[in-house]
């Protein structure tokens, strides 16, 4: 008990903090499906121990064909064959479950991102491009969402696995179950050291293909402008410099893919070979049979594979974390400041045909510190009048716009629409 205490401490306090908060973020959706991923859970052990049983029984089978045991031959096929169309009722009835799962989260998360984003703060919200919105709102919405049915229940089905393969290794044969553990210190070494470097990859490759996202919607709603000014060539080489970011940034990963599992792979690689050496030699001394060394062969293979697949979890942990902090970066951000809609439904009833008056008071707004753009503003335009904003660049119009349609806040005073029986309401706060 003192030992898992120490490791969530270490998981708060460390380099995996970050990732620990958003893994809680993802859990709010695992708890609001899990029954279903119970469910699916279940039937991924159980087909996880059908395949064992398949495999155990596939010894027999052939000690019986050798003569080595006296067993029922047709009664084992009957149970190989029940295992393993049953393996593939199971593995089908998951996909289907694991597909409902992953759309209703899908459409759950999408929907309350893009309701937070709708009502968030517009000054706030300036600082996320529209490309970089939409990426985070698809790509990284849909990692999330297959983390949630795919993480966790592979993380229990594949341990399955993997301790079932080395129970039954290590009763018919300690040694072999030794020698196919050597690898897991190493890749669990491994994958710890490189857990950091993975995070930064994962980082980047997302920041740039938002970039690049960006960059194409950007220029198609304003490819009028583009064609007009003759910027085609301009706009060309923006997107072959920005192409040669994401495919450094994408090779650099790659390569640094490459260059680990190439790693993990040959070190699986020499414990098989290992194993499978180990079992030649004990059927040439006669140790065991030819089951038991189909039997080993079959297992080590799982095991391998399964304790593979239990390392390859660590980079989707990562991946999908990293995906849920982008996400998160939406939920920081306060919501606008809503009306006093009592009052706003009075103004709309008494203003039909009979317009509004719009007002600012005293305003005083500066997007930062540096530069005021208003400075104790007072514009008043009544129904029928014709209001001009006229200046040059950079002295204020649009901020005027903006704060009359309350998507920015003054630092003082206020916006105001007023009807024509005087009853007032602010725009801003």
């Amino acid at each position: 008990m003192n030992f898992i205490k120490k490791v969530i401490k270490k998981i708060k306090e460390g380099l995996l903090q970050e990732m620990y908060v958003e893994a809680k973020w993802m859990y709010q959706y695992i708890k609001r499906y899990k029954f279903a991923v119970a469910f699916y859970l279940i039937l991924g052990v159980i087909s996880t121990l059908m395949g064992l049983g398949g495999s155990v029984l596939s010894k027999y089978l052939i000690d019986a064909v050798t003569g080595v045991d006296k067993s029922n031959i047709a009664t084992i096929v009957v149970g190989i064959i029940s295992m393993a169309i049953g393996g593939i009722i199971i593995n089908a009835i998951n996909s289907r479950i694991s597909t409902k799962i992953s759309i209703k989260v899908n459409n759950e998360i999408t929907q309350e991102v893009y309701d937070k984003v709708m009502r968030s703060d517009w000054l706030s919200m300036t600082n996320f491009h529209s490309g970089d919105i939409l990426n985070r709102l698809n790509t990284d919405v849909s990692t999330v969402s297959n983390s949630v049915i795919g993480w966790i229940p592979s993380l229990i089905t594949k341990t399955v696995q993997f301790i079932g393969a080395l129970a039954i290794i290590l009763y018919y044969d300690p040694t072999m179950a030794l020698l196919a553990l050597i690898s897991a210190p190493i890749m669990l070494t491994v994958s710890k050291i490189l857990i950091k470097k993975m995070r930064y990859f994962n980082k980047k490759t997302r920041e740039v293909s938002s970039n690049l996202m960006a960059f194409n919607e950007e220029s198609f709603q304003n490819i009028q402008s583009i064609k007009a000014f003759d910027l085609i060539n301009s706009f060309n080489d923006k997107l072959i410099n920005m192409q040669n970011k994401y495919k450094e940034v994408s090779l650099d990963f790659n390569k640094f893919s490459i260059a680990t599992s190439s790693f993990m792979s040959l070190v699986g690689m020499m414990v098989s070979y290992s194993c499978f050496g180990w079992g030649v030699y004990r059927l040439w001394t006669g140790h065991i049979t030819f089951g038991t060394m189909t039997l080993f062969v079959q297992l080590s293979s799982q095991l391998s594979s399964s304790f593979k697949s239990l390392v390859s979890l660590v980079p989707s942990a990562i991946s999908a974390t990293t995906s849920a902090g982008r996400i998160m970066e939406f939920f920081k951000i306060k919501n606008e400041i809503k009306l006093d809609e009592k009052k706003v439904r009075m103004i709309e009833n008494n203003t039909q045909g009979k317009g509004l008056s719009v007002e600012l008071e005293d305003v005083n707004f500066s997007y930062n510190n540096t530069k005021t753009v208003f400075k104790n503003a007072n514009v008043v335009a009544n129904p029928g009048e014709i209001v001009a904003l006229v200046g040059p660049s950079g002295e204020g119009k649009t901020t005027m716009v903006r704060l009359l349609l309350g998507l920015i806040n003054a630092k003082s005073g206020g916006a105001f629409i007023k009807d024509i029986n005087g009853i007032k309401c602010k725009i801003s706060a």
